[in-house]
Formats: C-alpha cells, sequence, structure tokens
C-alpha cells in the first residue's frame, strides 16, 4: 500500500479476474419505513390501539411482514475469506477503469451502501454484483474522457435565481438531445396527464407530450440536478472498503427540473441556516407551509401521473424518499445517491438507463416526470393499501330541533344537498346516508331503491342507541336518486310540527347553490313538546350513530348544529363566562371542556373518527353560546373544516351556509390519506400545525384532504448529526385515494440552498409566510398560556428578528422602509398592495362629488416626519413589514384583548386562523379598504371589471362622511356607507330603509339593473360593484358575505373601526399607534 508521504502513483489499469462464487442476483433489500429523526410526539387526544387502519401508511409498516434493522440493511452475503485481505483488487465486468488520486482518500462506512458479510474480495463488491438477465452495456466514452457532473452549490443556485446563465452557455444541453430507443434498456414507465398516454422515446426534434412549455419561473423554488460521474477511487481500511467520488465541483444543470410550485410548498425564506449557530443569530422562524392539493380544481390531478409497473416505486431503501429530479448518478447510472440521507441505491434492471457523457444527465430524462419536476403523482401498487380503494361516502347529520326549524336552516340545508348531488365526486360508486337528530330522538332514514317514498325511523332511547336496518341506511346514490331527492324536498316539513301551520317557503337554490332565501323565518306558534325546545339537540347521540353507520368503510361526515348540545351522550354544560372576558381566565373557555360525566368526549370520538378514515366537516348556526371550543375538536383532529355563522339569520347567512356546503361537498377531496415530511440529514420537523391527526411520530393522518387543507411545518437543526451540504431538501409525500378509486402518491420535492451568512438569510425572508407561522405558533402559546402571553411573545419575537437583521447589516445601504419615509401619499401601504392596484392614490379626490379635496394616502406630517423614530429603523427589503404586519397580529379578532369578541367567535378565528394560507394570512392581519365612491364614479366601461382601487391606510384620517368603502378581512367583506353619500349614488346601489340615518341596507340585485340598458351611468356603477365583489370572492376558498353598515350605526360601526390597526385601540397593550408602535420596536432591538 502505497504511503501517505509519496506522490500518488499514476492510473493503473485493473485486470480482469474472475469473481469467487457465483453471481448474485440483485437483493432487492426492503428498508425500513422510515428513520428519520423524528420529531416531538404531538399526538391529540388519547393514542389508539388499533393501528390497522383504512389508509395505507407510507413507507408500508403495516403491508409487509416487519424485519430487523441489521436484515433490511444488510447487503447479499459474498463468500470469501474471512480474515484475509485480497492482494489483488477484483474485476468488474465490463471495460477497464482507472482509478486517481490519493490512496489514502476515505469515504464514509460501508454500512450506508450495502454491508458486506467477511472483508472484500474485489472492487466488484463495492460496484454492486452482477446482475442476471441479459449483459449491460458498456459505458460510452469520449476522446477525453468522461465529463464529470456539477454538483450543486448554495451560490449557484441563488445565480439561478436570478435569471443569469453561466458562462459559456446555457444551464444544459439543448431538450431535443434525446437517447435513441436502442440505447435504453427498460422503457420509461406509462406516464398519463388527463387521460392521455405516453410511453417510449420521444421524437429527437419534439417535446414529449406530457411536457408543458417552459416558461420562466416567478414562483417556483430553486432547482439543480447533481450527478455523480463512474471516476472513483476505493481503499480498504479497517477491513471494510471504503469509496469516493474524485469529480471535480462545478455548476449544476438547473434547467432539467420544474421546481415544486410555492403555492404547494413554500419557506420562509430562499436560504435556510446551516447550522443551529447561524439560526440563533437570525432569529428568524425557520418553517414550510404545505398545501398538498392546492392546485386541484376538479376531480383529475395537475400533476403527471407516473406508473412504474412491474418496477416498483423507485425510493431510497434508508430513508425511504422517494426519486426526484435532484437525485444524483453514479457509476454510469447503475446506482444513484439519494439527496435527503446521501444512500447510495441500486437502480433496477428494468430502470436502467446509461448517462449522456457531455451532461452526466440519463438519456431519459425528458420521458421521465419523476426525474424532470419537483411535483409528480406516483400510482400506487398492491403493497401500498391495507384494503382496497372504498367508495365515497357522505353522511349528513342535520340538527331538525325547533330552533334548526324556526331558523330557517333545515331549508338552506335540504336544498344545498340537492343541488350537489350532480357535484358529488366517485359516480357511480358513491354511497350516501342521511341522520336526523332533536333533543329527544335519533331519526335513520331507510332510503332502498326499491321503496316507493322515504321511511323514517326514530330512535327514542338516545342514552343506548342502536341502528335499524344497517343494511339499507347507507345506498347508493345512482340507484337510489329519487328516494334520497324525495326525502330532501319533504325533509323540512317532516320536523315542523311545532311551527305554524302555514307552509314554509321553500328557497329555490340556484345552480351555483347559493340564494335568494325567504327575509323571515317561519313563526313558532305554540311548542308542544317543551322539552324539545328548552334542550338542546342530543349531538353526541347522532355522531354515535353516524360512526356505526360509516364506520365500516370511512368518508365525510357533515354536521350541522344550531344550538347547545345539553341532551343525549356527551351533553354539555354552558360555559360562557362573559366576566372571564380579557382576563387570564379566558384561556380556559378557549379549551375543550374537560369535566363533567364525560370528559374528552369529543377527543376520544374524534381519534375514532380518524382511525376509521372519517372527516368531520362542522356547521355551526348558533343564535346563542355553542362551546365551539369544544366542537371545534372534532374537525381538528379528523382534518376537517370548522364553520361557524354567529347569530345565524337566513336573510344575511342563508347564501354563505349554501355556497360554503355546495364547495364543500363538490371540491376535489383526497380519501384515506396520510403525509410525511423528510428532511435532510441534519434537518428535521420540530413541530406540525394544521388539522390532523399524527400517528406514531410523523405521519400525519388525514382522512380527507382538501384543496383548503394546508399544513406548517416548523424545522429545526438536528443536535446529533450537524448538516454538512449546501442544499437542503424537503419532501412531501402524500398518500391518497382519488374520488375515482385509484391508490396514488402525490409527491413535492422543495430543494433550498444553505447559508451561513445571517444577512444573506435575512435579505431572502418571505415575510408573509413569516408571520403565517408566528400567528399560528401564537395560537398554542395563547391555548396554553393565555392572550397576554401570545401577544408578549409576538411582541418580542418581532424585536428579536429587528435587532438581528440590523445587526446583519450594520454599516450597509439599506433602505428606510417604505411606510416610515416621507409625507407622499399611500407610503405606508404594503409594497405587495402597491405593485397590485397600480399605484398610489391620487393625493387628493373629491368625496361623492360635492366635499373638499381629502387625502387618502399617509399619515399627517407629524407622524410622518423623516426624522421620527420609525425612520430611523433601517431594515432590509425582505423584513420591512414585519413590524407593521406583527402590529396586525397583535390587534386582531384572534390576539385582542376586551370583552368585545365572544368566547365562540374567537375559538373559530383561532382555528380558522391555523388553517389559512400566506394569501388570507396577509389580508386578515392586514385588511385592504378600498375607496369605491370615486372609483365607480371614473367607471365608464366594462373592460376594466378585474380592477380594484388603490388601497387605503388603516387609520379612521383615512375615512370621510361622504364616502364609500369596502373591507376585506379573508373572511368576509364589509361596505361602510358613509351619512354623506351623494344621494343618486346610495339610491343607484343599494335598497331599502334610505331614509334613516341608520337603516338597514341591501345591495340592489345585479338582475335588475340587466333588465335595463347597460349605458346608462348610474346602472355601470351597480355593474361596476358587483364586479369588484364577485372578483374578491373568486380569489378566496371560502365565500365572503357582503355585510353593509351605515356611519353612526352603534354596534357595528365599532366591528368596522377595530380594523383600523393603525389607531390605538381600547385593550391593555393595544393603545399604541403605528409611530409608537415603530419607535417601541426600535428602542428596545
Amino acid at each position: 500500500m502505497q504511503q501517505p508521504n509519496q506522490p500518488p502513483r499514476a492510473p493503473m489499469s485493473i485486470p480482469r479476474a474472475p469473481m469467487r462464487g457465483p453471481p448474485m442476483q440483485n437483493p432487492g433489500i426492503r428498508g425500513p419505513p422510515n428513520t428519520m429523526p423524528p420529531p416531538p410526539n404531538q399526538m391529540r387526544g388519547p393514542p389508539s390501539n388499533n393501528v390497522n387502519t383504512g389508509g395505507a401508511i407510507l413507507g408500508t409498516q403495516n403491508m409487509r411482514p416487519q424485519m430487523s434493522e441489521q436484515q433490511a440493511m444488510s447487503g447479499p452475503r459474498i463468500r470469501g475469506p474471512p480474515n484475509s485481505m485480497p492482494t489483488q483488487r477484483g474485476a468488474i465486468r465490463g471495460p477497464p477503469q482507472n482509478v486517481r488520486g490519493p490512496p489514502n482518500a476515505l469515504r464514509p462506512p460501508m454500512q450506508q451502501q450495502n454491508n458486506v458479510r467477511g472483508p472484500p474480495t474485489g472492487i466488484s463488491q463495492q460496484m454492486g454484483t452482477p446482475r442476471a438477465g441479459p449483459p449491460q452495456q458498456n459505458p460510452p466514452s469520449t476522446q477525453g474522457g468522461w465529463r464529470p457532473a456539477p454538483r450543486a452549490s448554495a451560490a449557484n443556485i441563488s445565480t439561478m435565481n436570478s435569471g443569469q446563465a453561466r458562462p459559456g452557455g446555457s444551464f444544459g444541453p439543448p431538450r431535443s438531445q434525446g437517447p435513441p430507443a436502442s440505447k435504453i434498456s427498460g422503457g420509461p414507465p406509462q406516464i398519463t396527464n388527463n387521460g392521455s398516454s405516453f410511453a417510449g422515446p420521444r421524437p429527437p426534434s419534439s417535446r414529449p407530450p406530457f411536457i408543458k412549455a417552459q416558461q420562466p419561473h416567478t414562483t417556483g423554488q430553486q432547482q439543480f440536478q447533481s450527478s455523480t460521474p463512474p471516476t472513483q477511487q476505493f481503499q480498504a481500511v479497517g477491513g471494510v472498503a471504503q469509496q469516493q467520488d474524485l469529480a471535480p465541483k462545478s455548476e449544476p444543470f438547473t434547467d432539467i427540473a420544474d421546481a415544486c410550485d410555492k403555492r404547494y410548498m413554500r419557506c420562509t425564506a430562499e436560504k435556510l441556516p446551516g447550522s443551529a449557530s447561524a439560526l440563533a443569530q437570525s432569529r428568524l422562524p425557520v418553517g414550510i407551509l404545505c398545501c398538498p392539493m392546492a392546485l386541484d380544481v376538479d376531480h383529475e390531478s395537475p400533476l403527471d401521473v407516473v406508473n412504474f409497473g412491474s418496477t416498483g416505486i423507485i425510493r431510497c431503501k434508508k430513508c425511504r424518499a422517494y426519486v426526484n429530479p435532484y437525485v444524483s448518478w453514479v457509476n454510469n447510472g447503475r446506482q444513484w445517491r439519494c439527496n435527503v440521507c446521501g444512500f447510495v441505491n441500486e437502480v433496477p434492471n428494468s430502470y436502467f438507463c446509461q448517462l449522456d457523457p457531455e451532461t452526466g444527465r440519463r438519456r431519459d430524462v425528458d420521458q421521465r416526470p419523476e426525474l424532470l419536476k419537483g411535483s409528480v403523482e406516483l400510482s400506487a401498487p398492491g403493497e401500498y393499501m391495507v384494503r382496497p380503494p372504498q367508495p365515497p361516502v357522505y353522511v349528513f347529520c342535520i340538527d331538525v330541533s325547533t330552533t334548526a326549524i324556526a331558523s330557517g336552516v333545515v331549508d338552506v340545508i335540504a336544498d344545498s344537498i340537492l343541488a350537489s348531488l350532480d357535484k358529488l365526486p366517485g359516480k357511480p360508486r358513491t354511497l350516501v346516508a342521511l341522520i336526523t337528530y332533536d333533543a329527544t330522538c335519533v331519526h335513520f332514514y331507510n332510503l332502498k331503491a326499491s321503496l316507493s317514498t322515504p321511511q323514517m325511523i326514530s330512535v327514542p332511547d338516545i342514552s343506548d342507541l342502536f341502528i335499524p336496518l344497517p343494511d339499507d341506511l347507507l345506498v347508493n346514490l345512482t340507484e337510489s336518486r329519487e328516494i334520497i331527492e324525495h326525502l330532501l324536498r319533504a325533509l323540512p316539513k317532516m320536523h315542523n310540527s311545532d311551527i305554524d301551520s302555514q307552509p314554509i317557503v321553500q328557497p329555490s337554490i340556484p345552480p351555483s347553490g347559493v340564494g335568494p332565501y325567504p327575509t323571515q323565518p317561519p313563526y313558532i306558534k305554540n311548542n308542544r313538546n317543551s322539552s324539545s325546545s328548552q334542550n338542546g339537540p342530543a349531538l353526541g347521540s347522532a355522531l354515535t350513530a353516524a360512526y356505526r353507520v360509516m364506520g365500516h368503510i370511512g368518508g365525510k361526515l357533515c354536521v350541522f348544529i344550531s344550538s347547545l348540545p345539553t341532551c343525549g351522550e356527551a351533553a354539555l354544560k354552558p360555559r360562557e363566562n362573559p366576566r372571564a372576558y380579557g382576563t387570564d381566565a379566558e384561556r380556559l373557555l378557549l379549551r375543550p371542556e374537560s369535566t363533567g360525566q364525560n370528559p374528552h368526549w369529543y377527543e376520544t370520538r374524534a381519534v375514532e373518527f380518524s382511525r376509521l378514515q372519517i372527516g368531520v366537516e362542522l356547521f355551526c348556526t348558533a343564535q346563542q353560546y355553542t362551546d365551539v371550543a369544544t366542537l371545534s375538536v372534532l374537525p381538528r383532529i379528523t382534518a376537517g373544516q370548522l364553520y361557524y355563522y354567529p347569530n345565524f339569520t337566513l336573510k344575511r347567512d342563508g347564501q354563505k351556509l349554501g355556497a360554503e356546503l355546495v364547495r364543500a361537498l363538490s371540491r376535489p377531496t383526497g380519501f384515506e390519506a396520510v403525509m410525511r415530511v423528510r428532511c435532510t440529514r441534519g434537518l428535521r420537523v420540530s413541530a406540525f400545525r394544521g388539522n390532523y391527526y399524527i400517528r406514531g411520530h410523523d405521519l400525519l393522518a388525514l382522512p380527507n384532504c382538501s384543496p383548503e387543507s394546508i399544513f406548517a411545518l416548523e424545522l429545526s437543526h438536528d443536535d446529533q448529526t450537524p448538516m454538512t451540504t449546501d442544499i437542503a431538501t424537503v419532501q412531501a409525500s402524500l398518500l391518497y385515494t382519488t374520488s375515482s378509486g385509484e391508490r396514488r402518491i402525490r409527491v413535492h420535492t422543495m430543494v433550498i440552498p444553505v447559508a451561513h451568512n445571517v444577512q444573506d438569510i435575512v435579505n431572502t425572508a418571505d415575510v408573509d409566510v413569516i408571520c403565517n407561522l408566528l400567528a399560528k405558533s401564537a395560537v398554542d402559546i395563547a391555548l396554553k398560556q393565555g392572550l397576554d402571553a401570545a401577544r408578549t411573545k409576538l411582541q418580542q419575537k418581532c424585536v428579536d428578528i429587528v435587532a438581528a437583521a440590523r445587526s446583519a447589516i450594520t454599516g450597509a445601504p439599506t433602505s428606510v422602509p417604505a411606510y416610515a419615509r416621507g409625507p407622499s401619499t399611500n407610503q405606508r401601504l404594503p409594497p405587495h398592495m402597491q405593485q397590485q392596484y397600480g399605484g398610489p392614490p391620487p393625493s387628493s379626490i373629491m368625496m361623492g362629488g360635492n366635499g373638499p379635496p381629502t387625502n387618502l394616502g399617509g399619515p399627517p406630517s407629524s407622524q410622518a416626519n423623516p426624522d421620527s423614530a420609525q425612520s430611523a429603523l433601517k431594515l432590509p427589503k425582505s423584513l420591512e413589514l414585519l413590524p407593521l404586519y406583527t402590529m396586525g397580529i397583535l390587534k386582531s379578532a384572534a390576539f385582542r384583548g376586551g370583552t368585545d369578541i365572544n368566547v365562540d367567535e374567537r375559538s373559530f378565528i383561532l382555528q380558522r386562523l391555523d388553517n389559512m394560507s400566506p394569501q388570507l394570512t396577509r389580508y386578515f392581519i392586514y385588511p385592504r379598504v378600498l375607496p369605491l365612491h370615486m372609483f365607480l364614479l371614473n367607471a365608464s366601461t366594462q373592460q376594466d371589471k378585474d380592477l380594484l382601487p388603490p388601497p387605503l391606510n388603516l387609520s379612521c384620517e383615512s375615512i370621510v362622511s361622504d364616502g364609500l368603502y369596502l373591507l376585506d378581512n379573508s373572511l368576509q367583506l364589509t361596505i361602510l356607507v358613509g351619512a354623506n353619500l351623494h344621494r343618486d349614488l346610495l339610491e343607484t346601489l343599494f335598497i331599502g330603509d334610505l331614509s334613516s340615518d341608520i337603516g338597514e341596507l341591501e345591495l340592489k340585485p345585479l338582475i335588475s339593473a340587466e333588465k335595463n340598458n347597460h349605458q346608462q351611468s348610474n346602472h355601470l356603477y351597480l355593474l361596476k360593484l358587483h364586479n369588484i365583489i364577485e372578483h374578491l370572492r373568486t380569489d378566496r376558498p371560502p365565500y365572503l358575505m357582503v355585510d353593509i353598515i351605515r356611519e353612526g350605526h352603534p354596534t357595528k360601526q365599532p366591528i368596522f373601526l377595530r380594523h383600523f390597526i393603525e389607531d390605538p385601540a381600547n385593550f391593555p397593550g393595544g393603545q399604541f399607534t403605528y409611530k409608537e408602535f415603530m419607535a417601541h420596536i426600535q428602542r428596545h432591538s
């Protein structure tokens, strides 16, 4: 063996030598399901002992016999002398290969590749055993030898993001260069995209059909490709053969993969801290927002679907990560190195393809979406299923108590379900059942197709419930369509025995499922069942009934409740205590009830629902206290959604309830889903946030997954395993069943460069994602420690981030935040608002045509003094809005103090905030106030219907009495009508009590304007206003209700004005103005 101090030897030619022992087959080792460092256990509720659930688990823990880690990771046994080192290197089947570099260069131990029993007998044992079948082709060669494929670096990815090409050419070879069919051993997998398929090599001069035209990516994540050439060196140390890659580092080919869209995965910064010390210095929260079905608009996947066939899904045998565009290929494509854990895996014969000698990439990369795009969908084989895919099941559990019938909510529910029958996914396999309940009975309905009319069976024993006719309650929608429609039309009248004998007007729902509805609820004449009206419905008994009806299949359970459930199983007691509002005792009201005869009953039932793959959609239409904090655990644990309509009235909330119910039933849904997130070695997921139930350590159980399902993942550095790579990889994989009955795996892979310089990290921060994570972490603090502790934590976190950012840019030229300098108009508006709406508004306009010029822009000169404290606060451009958004979180309805928000409303807002996307969070913490009066008066054509007026600063100084304003806070739309609004504009847009100063107003329907000539200016105003509202609604998943208030209204105007966060609020900790808050941040940072 060559001595360390001697110069390296010249490359030697390795002679052929026969292998010892018979040829060995591909071991086909099945690795353990997951070996990533687990995050802290965040199990909600008591753990379930039965793990054999309806959905398969990623990694196939429940599908295959368990193997010990030693058996799973060990390689094939190789015969050889037990304690002797070979004096001559073994031969490799194929052409001779050269060995370069110093002989003492080492690689990590070989147990990270294949464990070998006994000492190595030759290089062939490290390069992979000969495969059975036809011999493989020799590696291609050129005159100059192999051109080693470059490796990725953080600097190169930053250059790629800026759109600059590398010197000397483009990022990679032309896409027209593809391998001929004869060069590919084993064709590509079957690829499906929206019903089309493509197999085999594409023509050299055209793109394959499944590849979309390349567009400049403005929202994608960074991308790179790294391959390793077969020029490697081996050195035996301590009886274990080591391998070293001698390829020189160079820039990667970054144009071969479509990045994972930011709507799927979005990080807090474009560069991650490379160590725990860098993370502590930056003070930034590190995390990712993941919405795995964000771009699904119908029941067909928007991604390319790949079927690996008999080859099986290609994934790492150690960490179980899926193959993706960012893995590297070694040994001429016979092995691939995982970009998550670094393990070198063997490539199956049917998946093998040679590497291009010019680029180091596989020749068939353009024909394989899994190697080309950051987001792809894989067809799951049978080993990923515990049971065959089940049909979609929809069970409706409807409150038909006196309160619900009198409010008219049952009419809306029945008509909305009736309008959604054609939109339910999964036809003709869809199953439907309907259950109603009140304070005394649970009602079941026989919907068998052979019946002429539905049969209702009432079970009065709500304490010991039994299921009558268990085989006829859950029926096929296609077979029993007429019976189901008959029941839905008659349902409101079947339970109105306590209502006046006059017929209830049943509203007709248009195809969209939205209004109109009667303006007045039916009148309650006399109550023959006094206990039914005084006591709340038996919700617990109804949930038990639904549990037994659909538990053997799973599906979606839609629960409707109109009052506090005080009867039957799991009855609740009123806990509302207005005296506790604004005090530390309020946090006890925000937690689920843990006392009584059945403590934690709803939480335990929710865990059982999750185990049986049942997702709960809860619609609360209460007019009084309903204990939303306790009931909300049902959708939170079962990955459902909570809908809350405080003080429900048919006239105001009927359209919103109908539209949101239709959306919940018809939106794309993944059933029996589980999700797992894997990170680069050295990183780990420390916390999950959202609606889910966690199994084990890192497996999220999602009975239902939809485009509204979003999860926040907090990342941290592993203390025991430091991160050694320049590129961090985060891969989220969702295993689910489509509505058509196919088992799919949706894989999103995102790569993020790593930086150790704090300034590089803060300069690439995403303030929308940061504030989203800060708000969601504050939700947990509010529930555990109280609202005061949450506000204190938010404020201190803002101070820490600002201090770290200012320290990082000390001495560097930075711009003063736009919202803190100069008296020019609209300067404190966030940049995204100014760019989105076409720049700042004019300095002065005429309000309503009869008022004096009024400034709509920034604060008065006393607050916009350039020498003030906020002007001296210099921050990176990426964090300029952080103090403003932090103040918005502190004064939002979720965390503001005082007694003006009841506990049910706050519980709903906290849960909705925990499931908001960055786009919704942006306008929740800093709402938009749009001046409509002059914008409507200037509207002359319909071509500009998508344009919005520039928003105003959130200060009362921006509001005048002769104006008309629209407020958007991501939850609803509110129109403020000034007391001195021009009379013609008032009569054109609204109907109602126009003479009174505080009379109720309604927006005039658009249909009345369509009957007249559209060229008249007054009807153009109404058309323009409706276009603005529809534009805002299309940008939101939930339905935005429009509430119209008059200036001076004693109860509604204070609710409108509490969104003006730049003014002082009337609760402890919220009395500061924007100027005072900026001075506080500067003083403490």
